[in-house]
């Protein structure tokens, strides 16, 4: 079965923001590359890679809730 993903391009002007584009970015190539059913873990353990500082505090980015991914 063939799918295609449409996706949005996400932009920021800020670069302190640059880690949460570039961790959306892979999770949505990481959910390109396994089977459905396992999308959501695929897109959750990227995102959860991913850390960004914003004026000096480092935050764990998040990946989806469970309920987001059921919908």
């Amino acid at each position: 079965m063939v799918g295609i993903l449409l996706t949005m391009p996400s932009v920021s002007f800020n670069p302190m923001f640059d880690p949460l584009l570039e961790a959306s970015w892979e999770a949505t190539n990481a959910g390109i590359d396994v089977r459905l059913c396992e999308v959501g873990a695929a897109i959750q353990e990227v995102m959860e890679s991913y850390e960004v500082d914003i004026n000096g505090k480092v935050f764990q980015v998040s990946g989806p809730t469970k309920s987001m991914l059921e919908n």
